[in-house]
């Protein structure tokens, strides 16, 4: 058993080697630049549910903040989720860019349809 004062677990993104990946990197940041962390975001907690947040506004991070208490078991678990997760940001058309391009669909509908108060 971790008995943690505190605990706080940042991941920052980057683009990768290889043009198909730098094309998939960069496609999603052309829509919006906070994309691409939230499709990780959507799809590690959708598959695994792992809940997570994005750092701030137009960064490439994203942020844990698991329990005080926790065991190895959900330490595995975190860390097998995030594995999978981000591993299938390597796979372009994989479930990550699914997930985006929801998202972006929603934005685009969100700046065509603009919600009436």
């Amino acid at each position: 058993m971790f008995d943690l004062q505190a605990l706080l677990i940042a991941l920052e993104f980057g683009p990768q080697a290889g043009m198909k990946l730098k094309v998939g990197w960069s496609l999603p940041h052309k829509i919006d630049t906070g994309l691409f962390p939230q499709a990780v975001l959507a799809l590690s907690f959708r598959d695994h549910h792992v809940l997570a947040q994005v750092a701030g506004y137009h960064q490439d991070v994203i942020k844990l903040i698991p329990p005080l208490v926790l065991n190895e078991s959900d330490v595995n678990h975190i860390v097998d989720a995030l594995d999978s997760t981000i591993g299938s940001c390597r796979t372009f058309s994989g479930p990550v860019w699914e997930v985006g391009k929801r998202l972006s669909q929603q934005l685009f509908k969100r700046r065509v349809d603009p919600v009436k108060v």
